[in-house]
């Protein structure tokens, strides 16, 4: 679907007047934007809608994460789903899932998440390279190990997702 340029200046512009509003609260990190539909429920992401990007706010400025609509499903989803889950348990979460299903129009597999969040912390440890930001990636998407060797994953950030 294309946007108009005065659409896409309407979203930024409402992203950065909450940003801001954020930031002088001193809470967000990580903004998810998803796609405005006239017809969507309120406070309600609905099967169809886009996740158009992801932001990452630091010190009062705002960074666009170059991220895949891939990508940007499985931030979404752990942003949604704050409890760390295994492999398997986000796997089947996008499989099952009508919103997350539809977007990605594919079927998810333990070893193609496990890689996802390897390539996630990667464009985090790039982009805070890049911009001077003295933050780890490890701590940002974290891995837990359980006694059983299993490995659950969970985003700690705080996360607005924004319409």
């Amino acid at each position: 679907m294309q946007y108009s340029d005065l659409d896409l200046a309407l979203l930024y512009y409402d992203l950065a007047a909450y940003q801001i509003e954020s930031i002088r609260r001193g809470k967000v990190r990580l903004v998810i934007v998803h796609e405005r539909l006239a017809h969507r429920l309120p406070g309600r992401c609905i099967p169809g809608e886009q996740i158009l990007s992801a932001w990452w706010v630091h010190q009062g400025r705002s960074y666009r994460l170059p991220l895949s609509t891939t990508h940007l499903i499985l931030v979404d989803l752990l942003a949604r789903h704050r409890a760390p889950m295994n492999a398997q348990q986000i796997a089947e979460l996008l499989n099952n899932e009508l919103f997350y299903f539809q977007l990605a129009r594919a079927r998810s597999t333990r070893t193609a998440v496990r890689k996802q969040i390897s390539r996630i912390r990667a464009i985090l440890a790039s982009l805070f390279a890049l911009r001077y930001i003295d933050l780890d990636p490890a701590s940002i998407l974290r891995s837990e190990p359980t006694s059983t060797n299993e490995v659950r994953y969970s985003l700690n950030a705080d996360v607005v997702i924004e319409h």
